[in-house]
């Protein structure tokens, strides 16, 4: 592998497509060499950059990445087109530096293209870590538009929410099953993941509906943890689930701010149920006093 434009094409069968890795990094030089030696097959490797401030550039360029100074920006859609711009390839596998392709990825990816020469860009599958262990189903059905086609994609800078898709000139498809997963290391620790979580939060215009009942906040806990399966994942799943509401409030707490703090209390309906539960929490309370006093 080289980072040379003209490179050659690694032996794939199909010497008419090739496919560039562009990997995104902040500060994560120690994440980088087990990202970068998976992608060694690919005839181009970008690195783009965004100001780190340790070792990521002197590691991508040992493993004969091109290096790409980007923004520093709170969400890699921004400035992803900037590694789609520095590609000479047809296509660009999008991957992050905490994601690990597996051993014989890039010509599964260039058989799979050589079958269907209409498309843009391929939804591909992703195998979900977090703090160390799987969890199928906190992040079940992990999926992204992360193999594109160079001149048939564009990345708006302006986009504020994690995840999105950018606008394609074409067909569009998920892989099949038999193009293996990509490893992803998404959460590794528990203040990595909070960051992540309130970045995101940040960075997103707010979920006005988190705020307009009382019981939304707990309504989605119980419906991310125990409808959704997530508790199944054990306490990775709890955490997950605490997190992901935190980040969503958050988001929504800085939207209320910005909007100068309205607020119109609760709608009468909502105020009468409140009430409601608040008496029955207190007759409880008394009910579990008497049953103790008469048992001493």
């Amino acid at each position: 592998m080289s980072s040379d434009a003209s490179a050659s094409v690694p032996a794939s069968g199909h010497p008419e497509i090739a496919i560039a890795a562009v990997v995104f990094s902040l500060n994560e030089a120690s994440l980088l060499p087990a990202c970068l030696e998976r992608l060694s097959d690919f005839p181009q490797l970008i690195v783009c950059d965004m100001h780190s401030e340790d070792e990521t550039v002197e590691v991508a360029q040992k493993y004969g990445a091109t290096v790409v100074e980007v923004p520093r920006v709170p969400i890699a859609e921004q400035v992803r087109q900037f590694g789609l711009d520095a590609a000479k390839t047809p296509w660009v596998l999008m991957v992050d530096a905490d994601e690990y392709v597996p051993e014989g990825f890039y010509g599964r990816l260039v058989d799979y293209l050589a079958e269907h020469p209409e498309l843009a860009a391929v939804s591909l599958r992703y195998d979900n870590l977090s703090f160390g262990r799987h969890v199928p189903h906190s992040l079940a059905n992990s999926r992204k538009y992360a193999l594109v086609r160079t001149s048939a994609t564009r990345y708006p800078s302006t986009e504020s929410r994690p995840h999105q898709h950018p606008r394609f000139d074409g067909e569009v498809a998920d892989a099949p099953d038999d193009i293996p997963e990509i490893v992803h290391d998404n959460f590794r620790t528990v203040d990595q993941s909070l960051e992540k979580m309130l970045r995101y939060g940040r960075n997103s215009n707010g979920e006005a509906e988190l705020l307009a009942s009382p019981f939304a906040v707990p309504r989605l806990f119980v419906r991310g943890l125990i409808f959704s399966g997530s508790w199944r994942d054990g306490r990775a799943g709890l955490v997950l689930t605490m997190l992901n509401l935190m980040g969503r409030l958050y988001g929504a707490a800085l939207a209320w701010e910005r909007a100068g703090y309205p607020d119109s209390g609760w709608s009468k309906a909502q105020t009468r149920t409140l009430r409601m539960v608040t008496g029955t929490q207190h007759r409880l309370v008394r009910a579990r006093d008497f049953v103790l006093r008469r048992s001493r």
